[in-house]
Order: C-alpha cells, then sequence, then structure tokens
C-alpha cells in the first residue's frame, strides 16, 4: 500500500492518510490470518520436502507487510518503501507458483508448475493495492506482476526440455493432444493473456481509485465550502448557496438591510477582569448576536471587537429585509436583557448593547488578495449605519432605526416602542436623517 499524494485539499489528504495508517494494519493482520490458515493447509497437500520450503516463503508475506506498518507507527517516511516491497511481494509469488523446491527432486518438469492456474494469486495482492489509494501504486503493482511473472515464465522456458510453440499449431488433433498433454510444454498464449488480463485489472483499479480520490477531495472542499459559508450566513441560506452554482465574488450593486451592534463600555469592563473572563464574556456576547442574525436569516458580515456588523438581503434581496433586520435588533436586545438577569443573579456586572439599523444602496463582492480573499458588503449606507449605532450613547437609548428601515416595516409589533427623534445629522454624511429610537 502507498501513502497517498500529498496534492488536493490538506484535511481530504489527512484524512486519506490516517486511513492509510488503519488499513496498513488490518492487511498486515490479514495476511496473518490468511496465511496462517494456509500454513496449517499446507502440509496436507504438499510433499513433507516443500513444506518448510513454503513456510519459509509465506513468512516472507507476513514481514512485507510488517515494515511498513511498523515505520508508520514510528512515523517515519514509508512511501518508497512500499513501493519497494510491492516488488518483493511479487517475487514471492512468482517464486511459490514458477519455481521449483530447490531442495526436493520436483516429480513433474518444472513447466508443469504453469497448468495449475496459480497465477491468481497476483490478483490478489493487486486488488489490495487499492487500500493505498494511490492510483500509481496499483498500477505498480500491475506492472510488478507483469515483470515478475514473465521473468519466472523466462526461467521455466530455459529449463532443459522446456518448449513452447511460436507461431500457429497443427490442427491435427493428435499432434495438438501431443503438445498440451506434454508436461514440458508452456502455453504462451495463455501467459500473454495473463499478462493482458495482470494490465487491464490494474488500469481498471487504477481508474477507480482516482475517481475516488477525486470523489473525495471534492466532496471535502464542498464540506470546506459549506463550513465557510455557515460562518457568515444562516444554516438555511449557507445550504442554498453551497448547492448554487452562481458565483459570490461578482461584484454588483445592492440594497441591503445593515445592522450594527457594540457593547457600550466593553473595553473598561476588560480593563478589569482576567483575560480568560473578558474572552468568556466576548464569546457569549458573540454567541447571542449570532444567533440573532442567523434566526432572522441575516449574514454575519464581521465581528467588530466586542460587537458585528450583519446584513439582510445579501446574497439575495427579499421584501422582507427590513422586518427582519429590525427584529433581529429587537431579538438581540432582548436576548442581552435576559442574559444580563443571570449575570446580575450570578453577581456579575450586566453589560448594554446598541444596536443601529439602516437601509439603502451597498456594493458587494470579493476583496482582499491572492492570499486571503473576504467577501465585503460596502457603501454610504454602510457608514451611516455604524454612524446610527454609535448615536445610541448621545441618545441615551439601545436602538436607533433609520426612517429608511421604518418606511419598509409594517408589522405593528416591530414598530411598538420606536417613536421618531426628528431629523439629525450623521457624522460624515452631509445633510441630515429621519431618525427612530427605542424608547426606555
Amino acid at each position: 500500500m502507498s501513502m497517498p499524494s500529498e496534492q488536493g485539499p490538506s484535511r481530504a489528504f489527512i484524512a486519506l492518510r490516517n486511513e492509510l495508517k488503519t488499513n496498513l494494519r488490518l492487511w498486515l493482520r490479514a495476511r496473518i490470518a490468511f496465511i496462517a490458515v494456509v500454513a496449517i493447509y499446507v502440509p496436507f497437500v504438499a510433499p513433507p520436502g516443500a513444506v518448510l520450503y513454503m513456510w519459509c516463503l509465506m513468512a516472507g508475506f507476513i514481514v512485507t507487510a510488517y515494515i511498513p506498518y511498523k515505520l508508520a507507527q514510528r512515523h517515519r517516511p514509508y512511501r518508497w518503501t512500499v513501493y519497494a516491497l510491492a516488488f518483493v511481494d511479487m517475487a514471492l509469488v512468482t517464486v511459490l507458483i514458477t519455481i521449483p523446491n530447490p531442495f526436493q527432486e520436483a516429480p513433474f518438469p518444472p513447466a508443469f508448475a504453469t497448468r495449475f492456474s496459480t497465477e491468481h494469486a497476483y490478483y490478489i495482492f493487486i486488488a489490495a493495492a487499492i487500500f493505498g489509494y494511490s492510483p500509481g501504486f496499483v498500477l505498480w503493482n500491475g506492472f510488478m506482476a507483469t515483470l515478475t511473472y514473465g521473468v519466472g515464465i523466462g526461467y521455466l522456458l530455459l529449463q532443459p526440455g522446456t518448449f513452447a510453440v511460436i507461431g500457429g499449431i497443427s490442427d491435427d488433433a493428435g499432434q495438438l493432444a501431443d503438445i498440451f498433454l506434454d508436461p514440458n510444454y508452456i502455453d504462451l498464449g495463455g501467459v500473454v493473456q495473463r499478462v493482458l488480463f495482470f494490465i487491464l485489472v490494474s488500469g481498471v483499479l487504477a481508474y477507480a481509485v482516482a475517481r475516488f480520490r477525486a470523489l473525495v477531495f471534492r466532496t471535502t472542499d464542498a464540506e470546506r465550502e459549506r463550513a465557510n459559508l455557515s460562518r457568515y450566513f444562516s444554516p438555511t441560506i449557507a445550504d442554498a448557496l453551497a448547492d448554487r452554482d452562481q458565483a459570490l465574488s461578482e461584484a454588483r450593486s445592492q440594497d441591503v438591510a445593515i445592522l450594527f451592534a457594540d457593547t457600550v463600555g466593553f473595553t473598561q469592563f476588560a480593563s478589569d477582569r482576567s483575560p480568560a473572563e473578558v474572552l468568556a464574556t466576548l464569546r457569549d456576547l458573540h454567541r447571542i448576536m449570532a444567533t440573532a442574525v442567523f434566526d432572522h436569516e441575516g449574514t454575519l458580515d464581521k465581528y467588530l471587537g466586542d460587537g458585528i456588523m450583519a446584513t439582510f438581503g445579501t446574497p439575495d434581496a427579499a421584501n422582507d429585509d427590513a422586518a427582519r433586520a429590525l427584529a433581529c435588533a429587537r431579538r438581540l436586545l432582548s436576548d442581552i436583557e435576559a442574559w444580563n438577569r443571570d449575570r446580575v443573579a450570578a453577581g456579575q456586572v450586566p453589560l448594554r448593547a446598541g444596536v443601529g439599523v439602516h437601509f439603502g444602496a451597498t456594493v458587494q463582492g470579493d476583496t482582499g488578495d491572492e492570499n486571503r480573499m473576504e467577501y465585503a458588503v460596502i457603501g454610504d449606507a454602510v457608514n451611516v449605519a455604524s454612524r446610527i449605532e454609535h448615536m445610541t450613547r448621545e441618545m441615551d437609548t439601545d436602538l436607533v432605526v433609520s426612517d429608511d428601515v421604518m418606511t419598509r416595516v409594517t408589522d405593528q409589533d416591530l414598530r411598538n416602542g420606536l417613536e421618531p427623534v426628528g431629523e439629525k445629522s450623521v457624522r460624515g454624511r452631509d445633510g441630515t436623517l429621519t431618525l427612530w429610537s427605542l424608547t426606555r
């Protein structure tokens, strides 16, 4: 068995490598079990003088499986070792089926060994090569079977008395019978046929392994892309995006609802706490915020320290984008309020969040360079949403919403508690903006 190539996705490579180590152990156990059975069977069918000889050769099959297994256990390189040992395996098979026991006088001429169809043993090793998950290794085993078998046949042809008929054989039935029944005759046509089958079987299996590897890598790519999408989009949207062909990287303009949420006074809070407590609190806040976004089918654009930026209407716009953004804002504040009650009960300091929501035109697409890409939503509407969130401090409220959002929300339950605060100047933007705030 062979080490998989390091080409392809790293997660797929690691998975195949780990599976290969398991296969090396299973392959060793399978060989030991199989050879133990054969070793018990041999004395009943082989002449006494051949038993020890065959036992020694069979022990060699255990050694060739044990060496790569031990190297893998010790985290040593074993890729080229298994290629070399594959040659040894095929050579041992060839010796078993073509070379007579040198310590015993054979009852038949050497060529007679080709009459027992024992060359099927090669197929076991060619088939087992697929568990190395390398098409090249499968082809290598097929080539080694062809090479060693050819050498074995060549050795038999060099033995005294052995002969083969090259070219056509007479149609005379008596002469034909004399040739085929002669124990010194080797059927070269049958030899060529077996070699072709070695090549054909190894080629088919190598193609199957190549297809399997491609499937593993494609599946790993898809799962990684789906996991990346789930970091930003709700699970439902992530699944839909992963299944469609249209690329998200295409730049386009689109009206979306933008939500910014930030934790008020978190910097001061963090200065008086241990790093572990700060990070634990931050993770709780991010979890609450992300859950609210995803539950309302929003996109988590990015974490901003102790806050987030989320969009509703990316990657695909819907008629209720503004309503879902406002519903998310109210759910987020409600969840933080419940979280604070638990904190107070535990003797911890409550934390307040400020949320700003706006609706407007944005530009969407990939930004970054070839080393790191990020899907970005940018534009004046994003800047305005950020400024609106900052205005929750000066307006002493938890939620500020632009009139562009409110004009698109008809659900009275979502509008309850939100009161217009008139025209307000927004830093960095000319003119004024009609805003609404949540009454305490």
